[in-house]
């Protein structure tokens, strides 16, 4: 009977070994993937992603032929959407967010008096990522799947300015004073009653001290890039081949990333800006309730992440229903883009109307869209010689109960935009 059991653990054995070699080892196929180039010229290609540099990115079509896009000319780079692919829930995971706008789906190993140390929750084979306290915003040790939850601890660690750290616990706890660190599962604080320890799986979140938070304002092109997880990083440089990109954090920290995790690449700084990164020059909330909620940059309406049918937005505008936001224009924009729909926040409910004017004549207008409906793309607007672009959300159905609007992805695009 052991030489037979012997066999069959053998056996065993081999067949999870060629399991795990099939999983990891026979990744060549995703050099194959392909993503959907655009540009703010108005030109779109789809191909392999041949090489990135720091000045350009070539795609390979499928008949071979290489196209070089310059960096400064892409707005983004996305993966079309494959069967079995989906960006999973943020919720139930730990987070890390930074004071450059990055968020990281990891979970906190160390903290010391320099840096961070964080596990990836999803991607195993990923080493450990090491990130310097200064850059470091705060920490959700669990994200609430409930939107306005999830909202309001987002905001309590990113907009948060009194200048100490805190930590709360799961049971409402406030612990404020100042971090010692995180080893062996176990936080340490120095409160104005002596040093507190309490374990990590206790904690909620960790908020820093936003007056020791740096962020150096970044100068040329950011490569924002967005993860199956979840994940947001913002890389001041960046380079692939046919299988990984390798990059470097505006914080500092070098990632390498297989292409098969990235959904997409967007490129901030050149031809195409964020509208996200431009102040309304006035902003009205009609309200058709008491409550108000003033507009988001780069969040949903309620300050949680910006996303709709289960796909984040890299960059966009969170309003409600009623809310209408104006810039106005100095001759140097060409065109304007975004796809706009309602927030999965509002659970497939809620019900709105856009609206985009160009010195107040209306150039385009939705149809009405609820929480279940799949984002529309706006047409390129046209913004030569204009002065103003006001963009409009109002009310359609059950007055603005749910009306979680997002301008989604919206850019201008500069006049100057290359061939």
């Amino acid at each position: 009977m052991m030489p037979r059991l012997l066999t069959y653990r053998r056996f065993v054995l081999a067949v999870a070994c060629l399991i795990w070699s099939t999983a990891f080892v026979s990744q060549p196929a995703n050099a194959q993937l392909t993503f959907r180039a655009e540009m703010a010229n108005g030109e779109s290609m789809t191909g392999r992603v041949a090489s990135l540099t720091n000045d350009e990115v070539t795609l390979e079509s499928e008949s071979g032929t290489a196209h070089r896009i310059a960096l400064e000319n892409l707005i983004s780079l996305r993966q079309p959407v494959r069967a079995g692919w989906k960006i999973l829930p943020a919720a139930g995971q730990s987070w890390v967010f930074l004071a450059t706008g990055d968020r990281l789906c990891v979970e906190p190993t160390r903290i010391d008096d320099t840096e961070l140390t964080a596990r990836w929750n999803r991607f195993e084979a990923l080493p450990p990522i090491k990130i310097p306290l200064e850059a470091c915003r705060g920490v959700a040790f669990t994200l609430p799947s409930d939107s306005v939850k999830q909202g309001l601890l987002l905001s309590s660690i990113t907009d948060r300015t009194e200048t100490s750290d805190l930590i709360v616990l799961r049971n409402g706890d406030r612990l404020q004073g100042e971090l010692v660190g995180l080893q062996d599962e176990v936080v340490t604080i120095e409160t104005s009653l002596g040093e507190i320890q309490p374990k990590a799986r206790l904690v909620e979140r960790l908020v820093f001290n936003p007056e020791l938070t740096f962020a150096e304002k970044p100068e040329g092109l950011v490569r924002t890039v967005l993860l199956s997880d979840g994940t947001i990083l913002k890389l001041q440089e960046a380079t692939a081949n046919s299988l990984t990109l390798t990059g470097t954090l505006l914080a500092g920290t070098k990632v390498t990333l297989p292409h098969e995790e990235i959904h997409e690449l967007t490129i901030s700084g050149g031809d195409a800006v964020p509208l996200a990164e431009i102040t309304p020059d006035r902003q009205t909330i009609t309200s058709f309730l008491d409550t108000k909620r003033p507009p988001r940059f780069g969040r949903n309406v309620l300050g949680g992440f910006l996303t709709m049918r289960g796909r984040p937005s890299l960059t966009g505008v969170g309003v409600v229903g009623g809310t209408t936001l104006e810039w106005d224009l100095d001759g140097s924009w060409k065109s304007f883009q975004t796809s706009v729909g309602v927030d999965d926040a509002a659970r497939g409910r809620g019900s709105v109307i856009f609206e985009v004017r160009v010195d107040d004549r209306s150039v385009w207008r939705s149809e009405g869209l609820t929480g279940s409906d799949e984002p529309v793309a706006v047409p390129r607007v046209d913004l030569a010689g204009a002065k103003k672009l006001t963009l409009h959300v109002e009310f359609a159905q059950q007055g603005n109960v749910l009306d979680y609007a997002n301008w989604a992805d919206a850019v201008l695009i500069h006049m100057t935009s290359r061939k």
